[in-house]
């Protein structure tokens, strides 16, 4: 997924329509379990050592639920905007998040691979409701309601668990 300097200074700009296959080692701190082939569409501009890239990308993504571990499919569409220098960046440049970008071609991949990841869920859930799994007995509690008492007292602190009772002696 590269373009040159040169195609993107011309007057109407280098537009482009790509599907990028993004390696699920990319997003492996991530609860994906699938990731579909991801459509970019967008638009490069380049003025003088300048060049503005704006577009949109969309992607099917297979999660699995933090809480009871089944996979959902849901799906990203998310717009992006990136600014690249093709020469070294001043103070102010670094501030404003400038690419930097020194060989005549420009690699959007590994950009466009930033922004899926950023669009990512970070704690995916398959319904905003998600019971999760039942701890004592593994049951999933959106499937079958579980009657488990999972109330368990630290083994250290059980000894407290009498301080209250009626019986207790007063001294």
């Amino acid at each position: 997924m590269t373009m040159t300097w040169a195609q993107a200074a011309k007057p109407e700009g280098k537009s482009f329509s790509l599907i990028v296959n993004i390696p699920l080692q990319a997003v492996s701190g991530y609860d994906v379990v699938c990731l579909q082939p991801v459509h970019v569409d967008g638009i490069a501009h380049a003025e003088g050592s300048l060049c503005t890239v704006r577009g949109t990308l969309q992607a099917s993504i297979t999660y699995r639920c933090v809480r009871c571990l089944t996979e959902v499919k849901k799906s990203v569409d998310t717009s992006f905007s990136f600014v690249l220098s093709k020469h070294p960046l001043s103070k102010e440049q670094e501030e404003q998040e400038v690419v930097y970008v020194p060989q005549e071609e420009i690699d959007l991949q590994p950009l466009v691979q930033q922004e899926l990841i950023l669009a990512l869920e970070i704690q995916p859930l398959c319904k905003s409701d998600c019971a999760g799994l039942c701890p004592v007995c593994g049951n999933n509690r959106n499937i079958t309601p579980c009657t488990c008492d999972d109330f368990a007292i630290d083994p250290r602190l059980s000894v407290l668990s009498s301080f209250f009772d009626d019986d207790h002696d007063n001294r």
